[in-house]
């Protein structure tokens, strides 16, 4: 009798670059994710090369706490993650690194360190896997960091690299740093307050709140028009308590 394996593989890995992803900025949150549970308080994404080309490539670089080789294998697996169900931080499966990656590109690359003497560096390919029977990741080898990445690399930290974006745009390509920047906004806004920084090729991305606004900010952020009365509030430790009403109020962000 033929051997009847859970999953197949080569099937698993295409059916997820169909599931769980809106757009690029939402699987670009997947990696600034993990960047934050790593302990990351200084990230860059960086956007090179043009799509028309074909040599367009969006990293992630950040200082986290970095990855063993065991570790770094582990993370390009689905559901590899060593803090599996989770509840304390903003994953849980293991799934965000090869399932965002791979729902973009068709070859992610990983590069992590606890210390610039050892560089760990693995990738998954999406062409490299369809050609073999039982696939596995590559075990991880010591490399340098690549010459364009030295300089934002701090004494510990990971790089996510796609290579061979496949599904973007030159139109989509040109409007990405924008909508990278109103999405990671409103998105990591907690995170911007309390000292994080996140950078679009070097642009350091400020935070926006889509529904409550402190005094003077309304001015300052883009598309932003102010819909239902303000209410003052005093103590700005109850703000996250108080969302508005959507029922009554409308997101003060849109589309420029």
């Amino acid at each position: 009798m033929s051997s009847a394996s859970i999953v197949h593989p080569h099937r698993f890995v295409q059916a997820t670059r169909e599931s769980g992803y809106r757009d690029i900025a939402s699987a670009v949150s997947e990696l600034i994710d993990n960047s934050l549970q790593a302990g990351a308080t200084d990230i860059d994404i960086l956007l090179t090369g043009d799509p028309d080309n074909g040599d367009a490539t969006i990293a992630v670089v950040d200082n986290g706490s970095g990855m063993t080789p065991s570790i770094l294998r582990a993370s390009l697996r689905f559901g590899g993650s060593d803090r599996f169900n989770d509840r304390q931080g903003l994953g849980r499966f293991g799934m965000g690194l090869p399932n965002s990656s791979l729902s973009q590109s068709r070859r992610v690359e990983v590069y992590s360190w606890r210390g610039h003497s050892a560089v760990w560096h693995t990738y998954l390919d999406i062409d490299q896997l369809a050609s073999i029977d039982e696939p596995e990741i590559p075990i991880p080898l010591r490399i340098r960091i690549p010459k364009l990445y030295r300089q934002l690399a701090m004494a510990t930290g990971t790089i996510v690299i796609w290579n061979r974006l496949d599904r973007i745009t030159q139109r989509m390509w040109q409007l990405l740093p924008r909508r990278l920047h109103r999405r990671l906004g409103q998105t990591y806004r907690y995170y911007f307050w309390k000292g994080t920084t996140i950078r679009v090729n070097g642009e350091v991305v400020k935070a926006m709140e889509a529904v409550i606004r402190t005094r003077g900010t309304l001015n300052r952020l883009p598309c932003a028009q102010e819909f239902f009365h303000p209410v003052l509030v005093e103590d700005a430790g109850t703000i996250p308590r108080l969302v508005a009403d959507h029922r009554r109020t409308s997101a003060a962000l849109r589309d420029c």
